[in-house]
């Protein structure tokens, strides 16, 4: 079952901007050239879970590889796939998101559709694929393992260029943030350098954070999130080596960070970066590429939009949330204006 996400709007529609760096067309990861996201959700009583998926690609081109990077901290989630990509630097697969429970499913439905587009998956070419998980226990019975290769294949199949879908779907049904209601968000920004426009986008699953961080705890009992986590992808056009798409996930992280404070630990952070800016075909057995990279003056303010585009992210996907109760009769209400404005004011210092 497919369910659509209830908008109560973006961030910006909340007049909600964040740095000075100026957003994409759509503000979402997928202005970022090449880009698509896909989600499948289910949200029927005590099962409140789903599928988001990130691709750097059309998932009906033909194989390619992406310079890739990424930023891990904390404990409590799970990624499949990265110590491959570690030895090679580079990526084929789409980025998923599901629960924990779901991983090894879901990286079945992402072989499945491996061997769809190639008879055979080197790990040279990338594989295997990358799964982040995340705990969304309460809101969601992950001991139902309602999320199967199917659901893996409809989000890739339904994966586009334009969407901005945010909040309740995918994998953010479930989710839960900062004491209410998290979700999917997303947001990009664009740098003008050498008469060339590089845009770098960021698509999260806020599903970390503690009330108690900022907020005052008598304001309300929110159900408590006992194992947070934040999952990110950050896409970028610029040509740029697996070094420094590493920093552009750790100003993925700093840009989640800024929302929180010191007092509690928000969670564990999983971000995985990738630029489109260079695709390597697999037909070029000899493997000699000759590549161009982006200039190095356009790093730093590539991380800049990077850490901006996500602490948009993550108050977007919280302003569109809308109030859900799920398993065990556990409620997570969505924000109001004046807490989306509390959290404004910790991101801003």
């Amino acid at each position: 079952m497919s369910t659509q996400a209830n908008h109560i709007g973006r961030a910006r529609e909340r007049g909600i901007v964040i740095g000075t760096l100026p957003s994409g067309e759509n503000n979402s990861i997928t202005d970022v050239s090449g880009v698509h996201v896909g989600h499948e959700s289910i949200s029927e009583g005590e099962i409140q879970t789903g599928i988001t998926v990130v691709s750097p690609h059309a998932v009906t081109d033909e194989n390619a590889l992406y310079f890739y990077g990424k930023y891990t901290d904390g404990s409590g989630g799970e990624m499949t796939g990265y110590s491959v990509m570690d030895d090679f630097g580079l990526l084929a697969s789409p980025v998923f998101m599901a629960n924990l429970l779901s991983v090894g499913r879901i990286y079945n439905g992402a072989i499945t559709y491996g061997f769809i587009r190639s008879s055979g998956l080197s790990t040279s070419g990338g594989w295997p694929p990358i799964v982040m998980g995340f705990d969304d226990r309460v809101l969601n019975d992950m001991t139902a393992r309602r999320l199967t290769e199917d659901h893996a294949l409809k989000a890739l199949n339904g994966a586009s260029s334009d969407n901005a879908e945010e909040g309740n779907v995918g994998a953010g049904v479930g989710a839960v943030s900062f004491g209410f209601k998290g979700g999917i968000g997303t947001s990009s920004r664009v740098i003008e350098r050498g008469g060339k426009t590089y845009t770098v986008g960021s698509l999260v699953l806020a599903n970390y954070g503690s009330y108690a961080e900022f907020l005052d705890e008598s304001e309300a009992n929110p159900p408590e999130n006992l194992y947070p986590s934040l999952l990110g992808v950050v896409a970028t056009n610029a040509a740029l080596p697996s070094p420094v798409l590493d920093t552009l996930a750790a100003g993925a992280a700093y840009g989640a960070a800024d929302i929180g404070s010191v007092r509690k630990p928000a969670g564990s952070y999983q971000i995985v970066s990738f630029s489109t800016g260079i695709a390597v075909r697999e037909p070029n057995r000899a493997g000699i590429y000759d590549l161009e990279f982006a200039p190095n003056v356009s790093h730093a303010e590539l991380r800049q939009g990077a850490r901006e585009a996500t602490t948009e992210a993550v108050l977007s996907a919280l302003s569109a949330a809308t109030t859900l109760t799920g398993s065990g009769g556990r409620t997570a209400h969505s924000m109001s204006d004046e807490m989306i404005g509390k959290l404004i004011r910790v991101a801003n210092g």
